[in-house]
């Protein structure tokens, strides 16, 4: 099992315009530094890990096998930007955007819909299914949204940059952001 597209060791490589359905794994794989990352459709999550990588207006969807739909996994100054998240039923908690990558710019991304677990049917879970989850301090969010999320909007550890007009709205964990 794995993804539809991987790249390891990958360095100022490009991956522009694909759709792809990762199936039991996740759509895009990307282990490397400088690659870009745009305007891709992905079923089954994107998983990047490395430095000054760009992510840019992709449309990711996580599912049960990949979890997220944009996941940021290590690495330092990645910008992830203008990218659109959705849910699908998981049974599980699924974030959809979630970054642990130091000093990452994280600007005008969409979040919406994370499912509810089996688990988060009735109240809020706030380890659950957030819209954004950033845990990694030093991580610059600027104009994001999150709507419609089981758990948080937008989950952030303490040492994130908040650049404002950051937006959460109608999901399940009153607080909306922390």
């Amino acid at each position: 099992y794995g993804g539809a597209i991987k790249l390891r060791d990958a360095e100022r490589s490009v991956l522009v315009g694909n759709s792809v359905d990762g199936e039991q794994g996740h759509a895009i794989e990307v282990e490397g530094d400088r690659t870009t990352i745009r305007d891709n459709d992905v079923i089954s999550g994107l998983f990047v890990e490395g430095d000054r990588n760009l992510v840019v207006g992709n449309r990711a969807t996580g599912d049960t096998f990949s979890g997220n739909a944009i996941r940021i996994s290590a690495g330092d100054r990645n910008v992830i930007r203008r990218n659109e998240a959705t849910g699908s039923f998981a049974g599980r908690p699924v974030t959809l955007i979630a970054v642990a990558a130091s000093r990452t710019s994280l600007l005008y991304n969409l979040a919406t819909g994370a499912p509810p677990s089996d688990a988060e049917i009735g109240p809020p879970d706030p380890t659950g299914a957030d819209g954004i989850r950033i845990e990694a301090a030093g991580t610059w969010v600027r104009g994001n949204t999150a709507t419609d999320n089981a758990a948080l909007g937008i989950n952030a550890v303490d040492g994130v940059i908040d650049g404002g007009d950051n937006h959460a709205s109608g999901n399940g964990d009153p607080r909306q952001c922390v």
